[in-house]
């Protein structure tokens, strides 16, 4: 059996790189750093399968290069950057990952609740614009 090649277009966790690089049927390819065009039109034609976050559009430009994909992994919520109807017609099939980000989602909510609670906007623009530090407030 041939090792499946896998290219990394937009930067993702580095235990994700390892687990992948670690897999002996597995040759990854790691182009988060590598111009688009470059990209597109040198290392997706190696590709199997491509994992993307939002600084890659699966578009018409990528597709057409996309000679070998099996799949495409979209490192994320949604699936806005990749052409879904354009994926189907050539018979690849597209995943996403839909609770990857839901525990920073839930610190992010948390944090502005508290900030509004604490009334931290005014707060800050007391102390920047007013040069007062309301402590008791």
């Amino acid at each position: 059996m041939s090792k499946i090649t896998v290219v990394v277009c937009d930067h993702i966790h580095q235990k994700g790189l390892d687990i992948l690089a670690n897999d002996a049927d597995i040759n990854l390819i790691n182009a988060a750093d590598e111009p688009k065009d470059k990209l597109i039109s040198e290392i997706i034609p190696l590709a199997d399968v491509a994992i993307t976050r939002s600084s890659t559009d699966v578009d018409q430009k990528f597709l057409d290069n996309a000679h070998n994909i099996k799949s495409i992994i979209r490192a994320g919520v949604g699936v806005d950057n990749v052409d879904i109807d354009g994926c189907s017609k050539k018979g690849i099939i597209v995943m996403n990952v839909p609770t990857a980000n839901t525990i920073a989602a839930v610190e992010l909510t948390m944090a502005h609740m508290l900030s509004c609670v604490r009334q931290f906007p005014y707060a800050h623009n007391n102390l920047k614009v007013d040069r007062v530090w309301r402590r008791q407030d």
